[in-house]
C-alpha cells in the first residue's frame, strides 16, 4: 500500500469507494468519462428466476472499490466538490489515517490475472495451447505411451494427432499433452550424454 507521496503518479491507481450496487456502474461512467478506470469482475452462476438453466452474469469482484488513475486525482477532486453536479454514482477517495491511498501497477496487475483465472475456471474455456510442429518427435512421460516417441502428424491449439510406430495414430488435447511431454530428440541427446560420462 503507497500513501499520496510515494512513487511516480503515472504508475499508480488511486482507489475509490461507491456503495456496492453502483461499483460496475462508477468504473463504466468513468471509462465513459475518458478516466482509467478498472474495477475486478467474476463470471457468477445462478439459476434464472422460475427456469432451470443457470445464466452466467459479470458481477463486482470487489464490491465498492473501483480503481482510476492517479492521473485523473484533479479532476475527480473537482467533481467531488459540493457545488458541482456529479454525472457519476456518487463516490469517495478511501482514506487511510487522512490520506489518500494508491496502488502501482504491478498489485494492478496481480488482480486482473485473479480475475481472468477465475472467469476462465467458471466459464470452462480454457486459452489453446501453443500448437505442436508437423513432424516434430515429442515423447510422453506419463500415461499408456509413455517412453515411447511418436512423431506429430497434425496439432491445433486444441487436438493433437500424433503417430506412435509406423500407423498407430492417437488424438490427444494439446493442453495435455503439452504437460507430459518432453521433446524426444533432447531426451536421446541427454541419454546419449549420460552414458558418454
Amino acid at each position: 500500500m503507497m500513501t499520496k507521496a510515494d512513487g511516480n503518479s503515472a504508475d499508480r491507481w488511486c482507489i475509490l469507494r461507491t456503495a456496492g450496487a453502483r461499483t460496475l456502474l462508477l468504473a463504466q461512467a468513468l471509462n465513459d468519462a475518458g478516466m482509467e478506470a478498472y474495477t475486478p469482475t467474476v463470471l457468477s452462476s445462478h439459476r434464472a428466476p422460475r427456469r432451470r438453466a443457470k445464466v452466467k452474469t459479470l458481477v463486482a469482484g470487489m464490491p465498492t472499490f473501483v480503481f482510476v488513475r492517479s492521473g485523473h486525482v484533479p479532476d475527480l477532486e473537482w467533481l467531488l466538490r459540493p457545488e458541482i453536479t456529479s454525472p457519476l454514482p456518487p463516490f469517495a477517495f478511501f482514506r487511510y489515517y487522512g490520506r489518500r491511498v494508491e496502488v502501482r501497477d504491478a498489485e494492478i496487475a496481480k488482480v486482473r490475472r485473479q480475475e481472468t483465472a477465475q472467469i476462465e475456471r467458471v466459464s470452462g474455456v480454457k486459452a489453446r495451447a501453443a500448437a505442436f510442429g508437423v513432424g516434430e518427435t515429442i515423447m510422453l512421460t506419463a500415461g499408456s505411451f509413455a517412453g515411447l516417441p511418436g512423431i506429430v502428424r497434425q496439432s491445433d491449439g486444441r487436438h493433437t494427432l500424433v503417430v506412435f510406430g509406423n500407423s498407430l495414430e492417437v488424438q490427444i488435447g494439446t493442453s495435455h499433452l503439452r504437460e507430459q511431454t518432453v521433446n524426444a530428440l533432447s531426451s536421446k541427446q541427454d541419454d546419449l550424454a549420460h552414458m558418454a560420462r
